[in-house]
């Protein structure tokens, strides 16, 4: 659900916008994600009842392949998000800098996507 949510909310809004709005809910969300996605998957794949033991060595077998792919995409996924946050070259992750490092409120009131209202809470 929360994976859900997430790419919801970086497909509408976009990083940056979904960072300015959400601030320190969405710092929670994405690590939520990042952690529990791939166990998540585990339980899953491993909860399919199979007969036999070849057929559970098979069964757990496939599961650490698919984990290390939702492992790896997260990885990626988290680095893209960084990036477009903060920018390549920050030195910091996002959840480590302030609104006026990461220069949101500038890049997104000439974007037009947050209203000028907004930025002066």
């Amino acid at each position: 659900m929360s994976v859900m949510t997430e790419g919801c909310l970086l497909f509408f809004l976009g990083a940056k916008a979904t960072y300015a709005h959400l601030r320190h809910i969405y710092t929670v969300i994405h690590f939520l994600n990042f952690f529990l996605a791939p166990p998540a998957l585990a339980n899953l794949l491993l909860a399919i009842p199979t007969k036999g033991k070849s057929l559970k060595v098979l069964q757990f077998g496939i599961a650490a392949v698919c984990c290390w792919f939702v492992c790896v995409a997260a990885l990626l996924a988290g680095i893209m998000i960084d990036e477009a946050i903060v920018g390549p070259d920050s030195g910091r992750p996002f959840y480590m800098t302030s609104k006026e490092e990461t220069n949101l409120a500038l890049s997104l009131e000439s974007s037009g996507r947050i209203p000028h209202h907004f930025l002066a809470l």
